[in-house]
């Protein structure tokens, strides 16, 4: 909601009759009507807060009440969920500008996120949000959750779930805060993911996401989130990047690895903007961009069962205080010319490279990341062309398997000249960082 200056002029000595007042201003469109409306004076600026207000509408935890909450919204309203399971027997498809919004979402200010969120670890007493734990859901998952883990469905949280292989896509301005999505069973379909942004903006913020696999319940699905802090204190827990916790590596399913689901997919047509999400255990990568663009600041993606964590096929990435681990691939791989700027993540834990550029143009900028116990090497440059990257200020780049940075020579500007191969060689006085701007190695 759009805070306006005190410094409006007072409200004109004729004014409307009041009932025709209001009845004018609730004609008017949230965008961009009402908030022009706000600024002509202080008495319609009151008016049409009140306006503003009324605007939200409420859905139930029921099957399909957000469908038919979503079709009868008006360009520009805010849909409240209330706490508890929402089934959506089909793909929710979201074509106006629209608010979703979960219990705990700033009413002002759609990416405010409280800070007790609700952190499931070994007990239900370890839920910090303090509110009721109910880990049955039967009602519409017919079973418990079960296994060692919380797997808890916490009274405060509101949790979309699908079985198509779409849960929520988006083709107009779209804001989606404090939700959790999940998406249970093995429809086909393109693409396979919990969140497609298809055309126009996306704002995701403090949102939970998985994939069920092979899970049989909601609380079964939702044991992908054992043991993780708040997605909006995932880089705030310590100062040392390698003594954070949190989160268990799930059992590979053989049988779903053909069928590889996202968690968000960003389209070609759409830009995404992401804070303070969490992002566990989806059946492929848990943020795919296909030549959209792409802006995550402060999330937890975690336990891609099959490829690299994050996928940039072409467009632009910018990943800023993430931490990206555990993936069984790579952190984050890089295709067809995609634009990265990767600075200031901690990377580690998984079982290829921390960071994988696999094409030849492409602007890379690979700056003050934490890049540690990972199988394969920190950086990896796979290709043989010739390509210009920024590397520096990256620590711990010599913990991980198979050394620092591969398949880069360190470039002198001054005589255009290649130098010795420097993979991994410090020039710095700190020998657990590099800092060098680099070309690719020809």
């Amino acid at each position: 909601m759009v805070t306006l200056s005190p410094s409006l002029p007072p409200s004109p000595p004729c004014s409307l009759v009041p009932h025709l007042h209001s009845t004018s201003i609730a004609l008017t469109l949230v965008r961009t009507d009402l908030f022009m409306v706000m600024c002509t004076c202080r008495a319609w600026r009151d008016a049409a807060r009140v306006q503003y207000a009324a605007r939200t509408i409420f859905v139930p935890a029921e099957p399909d009440a957000l469908l038919r909450a979503v079709r009868a919204a008006a360009p520009g309203e805010t849909i409240r969920l209330l706490p508890g399971v929402h089934m959506l027997s089909d793909e929710l498809t979201v074509d106006r500008p629209l608010r979703l919004l979960g219990p705990g979402a700033d009413d002002a200010d759609a990416g405010s996120v409280h800070a007790a969120g609700c952190a499931s670890d070994a007990s239900h007493a370890n839920c910090s949000c303090g509110a009721e734990c109910v880990t049955g859901v039967s009602d519409v998952s017919g079973g418990g959750g079960g296994g060692d883990g919380c797997g808890v469905v916490c009274a405060r949280d509101a949790v979309l779930c699908s079985p198509k292989h779409v849960v929520i896509r988006t083709r107009s301005s779209t804001c989606l805060s404090r939700l959790t999505l999940c998406r249970l069973g093995d429809d086909v379909g393109y693409p396979n993911t919990v969140v497609f942004a298809e055309a126009s903006r996306l704002f995701l913020d403090g949102c939970r996401i998985t994939c069920g696999g092979g899970a049989t319940s909601v609380a079964e699905a939702l044991h992908a989130f054992d043991g993780f802090a708040h997605p909006a204190h995932a880089l705030d827990a310590c100062a040392c990047p390698a003594a954070q916790q949190g989160g268990c590596r799930p059992p590979v399913d053989s049988q779903r690895l053909d069928r590889p689901q996202a968690g968000v997919w960003v389209g070609a047509a759409a830009s995404v903007f992401m804070t303070r999400n969490l992002i566990s255990c989806t059946m492929g990568p848990g943020i795919k961009v296909y030549r959209g663009t792409l802006e995550a600041e402060g999330n937890t993606v975690a336990y891609s069962c099959r490829g690299a964590n994050v996928v940039a096929n072409g467009g632009k990435v910018r990943l800023v205080r993430n931490v990206i681990r555990s993936a069984f691939g790579d952190g984050i791989s890089s295709w067809n010319d995609a634009e990265m700027r990767v600075e200031a993540n901690h990377i580690h834990s998984n079982t290829g490279s921390g960071v994988a550029i696999n094409s030849v143009g492409g602007e890379v900028r690979i700056t003050d990341n934490y890049v540690f116990d990972n199988a394969k090497s920190a950086v990896l440059f796979v290709t043989s062309q010739a390509q210009q990257a920024v590397l520096s200020g990256n620590m711990m780049l010599e913990q991980n398997g198979g050394g620092g940075v591969q398949g880069l020579r360190q470039h002198h500007k001054a005589r255009g000249r290649m130098l010795t191969p420097m993979h991994c060689a410090p020039v710095a006085p700190r020998r657990d960082v590099f800092d060098a701007s680099l070309s690719m190695e020809t």
